[in-house]
């Protein structure tokens, strides 16, 4: 990898799904004396009252006609919760005290993550936050916490998994209990997140995170997976001196590495989402949102003449109807000027020429970052402001506190496959070393012209994908996936990426095609 003097260090959040025998939780149960009963059987209507996912995931819950995390998937219980820490809570502890006056039961508190616990290896800390409120800010430890951006799964997505599980080659307790004739109804699920300590990016941190993702898969009474809705997050920052003093902000990244690092992403965020499944990187992610809106100039509103001409332009551009299924639509090359909007049948050309496409432009774009962003600060805010939910979270590396100050990578999908996440981190990394390097080598500020990324360095037409919300190629051979200047294979060329790591992200894409 290039730059690889340059230390860094990491660390992951893995969203998942934890199923569990009944055993597990009876066995907790029993040491907090609570005596609690288990509700099984809830009807729908109050599942909806207990569900635990924000609101703010509804609208794309309707746009993809899902409404599985809409209601509480898991099991109920009939005493108030036992845990001091979530007393920290308010607003979730009032909400479950209310359930459980209204219905006599409640949903999960801290129950699940407790048990977990005790399946991991020695060092995790238990942390129930609720929505972002309380989370911990020491990361020395591994920790668990809760989940909320999904729900478990319902009995029949359950029953499916455990007879897969029961047919592959599981532990022998495991598949021995798999075969009780009441299995389904004894098991259920729960999402959690289990979050590393602060890593050094090294083989030593890669077999740490093997160790806990083998505990958490598998058990004698266990097993973990990935929903569609879960994600791999991957912070990376710089290590802290062991004599940084206390409560002073910890080091991060200079100004120009940062810059270099926005300027590649704003090249490639198209080509890098051609590497993930379509929903991580097509913007109907409500956790997903682009880095590059600040890149986006709106054209002058057009005069009835303009409107005229243009209508006719695009009748005459326009393929016949029986024919345009049949064409492939490529994106057009990034340049400074905007997209002439076409006209499909049924619509109204007063309509769409009421609102023309967007313009993108490199050397805007390029502009804004390095001449304009006089500080970290200024930076965050053009890639995304206080929106954490981006494909790259910004908001963290501007903090000025005592706290971790990393960027945050969202885009990979959810998995507990350590080869994945192995690979996934190695690229993240590169990219931020590419930056560093290219940040010394070439410098930043207002007479930075693009070099460093392409035979054709400070080009102002870029032939390829860009940072816009155009077309993704990841399910066909589009520019973003070819060998050319600005595909993601450039990019890892770029980043000194070795043979075993091009190859298992070629195997990964031709997957997908499959």
């Amino acid at each position: 990898m290039i730059n690889s003097t340059f230390q860094v260090t990491f660390g992951i959040e893995i969203e998942c799904i934890l199923a569990f025998h009944e055993t597990l939780l009876r066995n907790h149960l029993a040491t907090t004396e609570t005596n609690s009963n288990i509700i099984k059987e809830i009807p729908e209507e109050v599942r909806r009252k207990l569900n635990q996912v924000p609101d703010v995931y509804h609208d794309e819950d309707a746009r993809r006609h899902d409404t599985s995390r809409q209601k509480y998937m898991g099991w109920a219980l009939t005493t108030p919760t036992a845990y001091p820490h979530e007393r920290d809570n308010n607003k979730f502890q009032d909400t479950m005290d209310t359930h459980l006056a209204d219905y006599g039961y409640r949903a999960y508190g801290g129950e699940v993550l407790c048990f977990a616990q005790a399946l991991l290896p020695s060092g995790v800390v238990v942390h129930d936050s609720f929505n972002g409120q309380n989370k911990p800010a020491d990361f020395s430890h591994w920790h668990l916490t809760q989940q909320r951006t999904s729900a478990g799964v319902d009995k029949q997505d359950l029953t499916q998994r455990l007879d897969e599980l029961s047919k592959a080659k599981a532990p022998c307790h495991l598949t021995n209990m798999l075969k009780q004739p009441s299995m389904a109804n004894d098991w259920d699920t729960h999402p959690l997140e289990l979050v590393s300590r602060v890593l050094p990016y090294n083989p030593a941190s890669t077999a740490e995170v093997h160790q806990h993702l083998t505990a958490l898969q598998e058990g004698p009474m266990h097993f973990a997976f990935a929903s569609q809705y879960c994600g791999l997050h991957v912070h990376v920052g710089l290590p802290v001196p062991s004599n940084h003093p206390a409560n002073t902000p910890p080091p991060t990244f200079t100004l120009p590495t940062l810059q270099h690092l926005a300027y590649i992403q704003t090249m490639y965020q198209t080509a890098i989402s051609t590497l993930h499944p379509r929903s991580r990187g097509d913007f109907s992610n409500t956790d997903l949102k682009s880095n590059t809106d600040n890149f986006y100039d709106e054209p002058d509103i057009l005069t009835d003449a303009e409107y005229d001409a243009l209508d006719a332009q695009s009748k005459r551009q326009s393929p016949a109807p029986s024919s345009r299924k049949k064409e492939k639509k490529k994106r057009k090359p990034l340049t400074d000027t905007p997209c002439t909007p076409t006209v499909d049948s049924g619509e109204d050309p007063n309509d769409v020429f009421a609102h023309p496409t967007p313009s993108f432009s490199l050397s805007r774009a390029r502009e804004k970052i390095f001449a304009k962003c006089a500080s970290i600060t200024q930076l965050a805010a053009l890639m995304g402001g206080t929106d954490r939910r981006r494909i790259v979270n910004w908001t963290y590396i501007a903090r000025m506190k005592g706290e971790a100050r990393t960027l945050e990578f969202r885009q990979h999908e959810g998995t507990l496959c350590p080869l994945a996440i192995a690979h996934w981190t190695t690229f993240v990394v590169g990219l931020v070393r590419l930056a560093e390097r290219n940040a010394r080598v070439y410098g930043a500020g207002r007479g930075y012209g693009g070099e460093g990324y392409g035979d054709g360095d400070g080009d102002e037409e870029m032939n390829g994908d860009g940072g816009g919300e155009g077309e993704m190629n990841g399910e066909g051979e589009g520019e973003g996936e070819g060998e050319g200047e600005m595909s993601v294979w450039r990019l890892m060329e770029l980043m000194g990426l070795g043979e075993e790591e091009v190859g298992w992200w070629r195997g990964v894409v031709d997957g997908r095609r499959v």
